[in-house]
């Protein structure tokens, strides 16, 4: 039978405690520098959608020029968007749609949107540089491109209209949607400074951007993964004490449980599995706190 703490010679006791105590001291530094570390400047509490997107939502990091091809919203800048360089603020986009009837129009935009797609697609696989140079992309079956704009096909693949194209004039392609732009003599004041007309200005741009979330995001997985080794050292502990037997079982179980509930909801992957994931380790918290509580108390009372 094992012995309970009070059996323990006293300068073992404390030394236990002392372990424990430094042990509990660090999980409560680590959860404070969390709180610093997600909580804005301007609240007194993260936010719970953040917080849900840290968790949940962990994308592979991408490349800049990813980013502004994909995002639907915000400005055309390097913050924002890029996808009206393919309609609204391409070159001549005004004088093409003048005698456009509502289909020709439409189609047009289907083109764009697959030229955008044609790009993007080349990025996501690797932006070949022998592609860029030879102005020959093979576009991938998962472009979900439909029908790009005719000057910037292959001439042989023009020659069966009727399937969808898949090889594309890339350079061309970059030269008339982003260098119009980003070139010596580019038509954006600012933009100009930032050179696409050769493939060594657009590699910087085709790197991942480092994630501006990582820090947050570890300092939120250290304080709920840090939770199960805390109550794996204070839990057994906590059952030698001589507290009543109930009372023992029941803080011990409910950590249990509730850490088992966190991780199963942390597992789900569902963003809004946020709440129970909350409040299951408020209550693995509460109950662990109680049985450091518990324990150090009987641990540092003389016999």
């Amino acid at each position: 039978m094992l012995p309970s703490v009070r059996q323990l010679p006293l300068p073992t006791r404390r030394a236990l405690a002392i372990s424990l105590a430094a042990a509990t001291i660090a999980y409560c530094a680590l959860l404070f520098a969390a709180y610093l570390q997600l909580t804005p400047s301007s609240s007194v509490m993260p936010d719970i959608r953040e917080l849900a997107r840290l968790l949940f939502e962990i994308k592979k990091p991408i490349s800049r020029i990813e980013r502004l091809l994909e995002a639907t919203d915000g400005p055309m800048s390097r913050s924002g968007t890029m996808r009206p360089a393919f309609t609204d603020q391409s070159l001549g986009w005004e004088s093409i749609n003048e005698n456009l009837t509502s289909e020709e129009r439409a189609a047009l935009l289907v083109e764009r949107d697959s030229e955008r797609l044609a790009m993007l697609d080349w990025v996501r696989m690797g932006a070949s540089r022998e592609a860029y140079e030879n102005d020959r992309y093979s576009v991938s079956a998962m472009s979900g491109m439909r029908h790009i704009t005719t000057d910037y096909l292959i001439p042989e693949e023009q020659s069966a209209p009727e399937r969808l194209p898949t090889t594309v004039r890339i350079r061309t392609l970059l030269r008339d949607r982003c260098v119009t732009c980003h070139g010596e003599n580019g038509r954006h004041d600012i933009a100009r400074f930032i050179e696409l007309d050769a493939y060594d200005g657009l590699a910087p741009h085709l790197k991942p951007e480092p994630d501006a979330s990582a820090a947050s995001r570890v300092w939120l997985f250290a304080a709920l993964l840090c939770l199960y080794p805390l109550a794996a050292f204070v839990g057994p502990v906590f059952l030698l004490t001589n507290h009543p037997p109930g009372a023992k079982r029941f803080l011990f179980l409910s950590a249990f449980v509730a850490l088992v509930a966190m991780a199963a909801c942390w597992l789900c992957g569902k963003p809004n599995m946020i709440y129970p994931l909350l409040i299951s380790m408020a209550i693995a918290m509460v109950t662990i706190a109680a049985q450091i509580v518990s324990t150090l108390g009987e641990m540092l009372t003389d016999r």
